[in-house]
């Protein structure tokens, strides 16, 4: 495959996406931003014309229109955060694909773990987005539209808000770069006190579980004291914030009142330059109380956009008819990508439609290695994997997964029920080919006896299930849709003799049908159903091909091995 940085494939690209229903908010942003204005009016006309003339009609009037004003503002403010609630969950979403798609088909185990870390996190930008983290800030936009009302109002009046305004925009400055750090300082204790503390009764047996335990408690208390200390200081700040933005309206309503003495303002509009002042070093103090968590979704940006940077995003490909002739492995090797260990090394054979290949060999011989290459669990260091002539990284991981039924060591179900697991978890399933597969495992009939049968949930932890029944209900996922190459890991690791007649027939359904079976294991079940045999130790081919073949030449090299151990000996007897 050749990775290429697709279009989108980051966070602000994906952000990009939303551009209208930004557009949107912007509009929506700059008409809240003139309700103080209108506010303003709203009091002057109130206080100085309304009372002046002693009418209640004309008091009427006012206060109508600006109730209407005041639910035009609502209504605004509900479309501007659904708009919010949508781009969030739009970019989780994008996001997410790709992330997901990284995780399922990441070569490098380190990536897989950082895309679920990912996974985890999105929900904090999604929240700042959609929550009050971008409203917040989206509200300073008053601050340029109360300046020239408040000097229309009153030079003193302005000078007043300018001291008090950048008063606290530098505490929003001050407290942003504080929380920062915190961050920071937080994600490090995070990182210690993440300790994979494995098998506790392991852990008193080694004499570790003490050291261990201690080890999690200063982490834990750094941990506990960071937090406190950032805690403090956004409890700090929400105080400040709301003081200040009280004493603003304080000192406007002051020098209002003396220029009022002089002459220089009117009732109205001291309290039109109270409302504005007020107002605006509101939306100052709401800054200051969500730093925490735009430091909070600056960091996780920066994280989950470096990783999408960095994630192999491949075109789009032409689909490719089903794979119906053949499997060839052309000189494969495989190696350890964090260990540099080499683990296959030019392995090469080809199989054709109703082969039955069987793979044997000693412990850490790499056969369970082979296997995750072929069903494009790993991708190949040097050397290809081919259906049909096409290399695996020609399909779609999706359209692979339909044509390579595998069954893993570990025979994992998850939660769900029986024909979810058999199915994949796929909603467009067959409920036919659910059965259908079901009794190619032989395992139908134990199903049917569950006490819901195939919508009986199981999962990882179920105890109900024996490990062959849940190896069996594997093998039916493995089988499920007739894929053409099925792919086997020592099936027969917990199987008893209905198991054993059960994986027999459903070699020789595959074999029937023109599908390839590649099996690892000695179980005589798969071995008398294979008419191909290969030998794997230490990553490389000991030998390869006709059963019976195999046999004869492995048998006549342990035959010559024994006569050579034999003839020093007879050779000493003779002396």
């Amino acid at each position: 495959m050749n990775p290429s940085a697709a279009p989108g494939s980051s966070l602000r690209a994906m952000l990009g996406r939303s551009r209208r229903a930004g557009a949107a908010v912007a509009a929506l942003t700059f008409g809240l931003t003139l309700l103080p204005v209108a506010a303003a009016l709203y009091l002057m006309m109130l206080f100085d014309v309304a009372l002046a003339s002693r009418s209640g009609a004309t008091i009427g009037g006012i206060v109508a229109m600006m109730l209407g004003g005041i639910g035009l503002a609502v209504g605004m403010a509900r479309l501007r955060t659904r708009l919010l609630a949508r781009i969030g969950a739009n970019l989780f979403v994008r996001a997410e694909e790709q992330l997901a798609r990284a995780m399922t088909q990441a070569a490098d185990p380190r990536t897989a773990r950082r895309a679920i870390t990912a996974l985890n996190q999105l929900q904090t930008i999604r929240a700042f987005i959609a929550g009050r983290g971008v409203v917040a800030f989206l509200d300073l936009a008053v601050l340029p539209v109360a300046l020239p009302v408040l000097l229309c109002l009153g030079v003193w009046l302005a000078v007043a808000w300018l001291i008090a305004a950048s008063v606290m925009t530098a505490l929003l400055v001050r407290a942003t770069t504080a929380a920062r750090t915190a961050h920071a300082a937080r994600e490090d204790a995070a990182t210690e006190s993440v300790l994979d503390v494995g098998d506790p009764v392991l852990l008193r047996a080694l004499g570790m579980h003490d050291h261990a335990a201690a080890a999690r408690r200063r982490a834990g208390q750094r941990t506990a004291a960071l937090a406190q200390r950032v805690d403090l200081a956004a409890g700090r700040r929400h105080i400040t914030g709301a003081m200040l933005a009280l004493l603003g309206w304080v000192v406007a309503i002051a020098v209002g009142s003396v220029m009022a003495i002089y002459d220089a303002a009117s009732v109205g509009a001291i309290a039109a330059a109270a409302f504005v002042t007020q107002r605006s070093l509101v939306a100052l103090a709401g800054a200051m109380t969500t730093v925490d968590s735009l430091a909070e979704t600056r960091a996780t940006w920066r994280h989950v956009d470096s990783l999408l940077a960095a994630l192999p995003h491949p075109a789009a490909r032409l689909p490719l008819p089903a794979p119906t002739r053949s499997l060839t492995v052309d000189t494969l090797s495989l190696v350890v990508q964090e260990t540099r260990r080499v683990i296959l090394r030019e392995i090469g054979f080809d199989l054709s439609a109703g082969d039955v290949l069987v793979v044997a060999g000693p412990m850490a011989a790499g056969k369970s290695a082979l296997l995750r290459a072929l069903v494009g669990g790993w991708t190949p260091t040097v050397g290809k994997i081919r259906l049909d002539g096409g290399t695996l990284d020609q399909w779609e991981a999706s359209a692979l997964a339909h044509h390579i039924g595998y069954l893993p060591q570990s025979a994992e179900l998850y939660e769900g029920t029986v024909a979810q697991n058999i199915a994949a978890f796929d909603p467009a399933a067959d409920p036919a080919a659910v059965l259908a597969a079901a009794r190619a495992a032989g395992i139908h009939d134990m199903i049917v006896r569950l006490p819901r049968g195939y919508d009986t949930i199981v999962g990882p932890f179920d105890g109900d299930l024996s490990a062959g029944e849940r190896q069996r209900i594997a093998l039916a996922r493995a089988l499920h849709g007739d894929p053409f190459v099925v792919v086997l890991d020592d099936p027969a690791a917990h199987a008893d003799a209905e198991s054993h007649a059960a994986l027999a027939a459903a070699i020789r359904g595959v074999r029937a049908r023109g599908g390839i079976v590649v099996a690892v294991g000695h179980a005589a079940a798969m071995i008398d159903e294979a008419n191909l045999l290969l030998l794997l130790r230490a990553g490389r081919m000991q030998d390869f091909g006709p059963k019976d073949e195999v046999r004869r030449r492995l048998a006549e090299a342990r035959a010559a091995n024994r006569q050579r151990q034999q003839t020093p000996e007879l050779a000493t007897a003779k002396e």
